[in-house]
C-alpha cells in the first residue's frame, strides 16, 4: 500500500504520487497557518458565485466560520439594507441587479 509521501504537483490544485500515480486534491487554503486535515473535496463556496473549491474538512469549517461572521456584522446576502448603508455614498442601491 502506498503512503503517497513522494509527490508532485501536476496543477494548481492537484498533485500525484510519484510511486502508484494516485492523482489526489490539494487544499486551496494549503498555505495558511493552520495545517490541514487529511480529506480534500470540491466544497461550495459560500459566496453567491456558487465556484466549487477545494479544500480539507479543517480549512472549509474555518472558511465558513468566516462566513458567518461577515454576514452577522455586513448582512450581505439581506435583501434588506443594514442601517450603515447609504445609497447616497456610491449611487448605488442595496439589492442592485448588474
Amino acid at each position: 500500500m502506498c503512503d503517497h509521501i513522494r509527490t508532485e504537483m501536476i496543477g494548481l490544485h492537484l498533485k500525484k504520487c510519484l510511486l502508484c500515480n494516485h492523482e489526489m486534491l490539494v487544499c486551496l487554503d494549503r498555505h495558511r497557518s493552520t495545517e490541514c486535515s487529511e480529506y480534500v473535496e470540491f466544497r461550495i463556496s459560500m459566496s453567491p458565485s456558487g465556484v466549487s473549491y477545494p479544500r480539507c474538512d479543517k480549512h472549509f469549517e474555518l472558511a465558513y466560520q468566516r462566513y458567518l461572521e461577515t454576514e452577522a456584522k455586513y448582512g450581505m446576502s439581506s435583501s434588506v439594507a443594514p442601517a450603515w448603508f447609504d445609497e447616497s455614498d456610491a449611487g448605488e442601491r442595496w439589492n442592485d441587479d448588474y
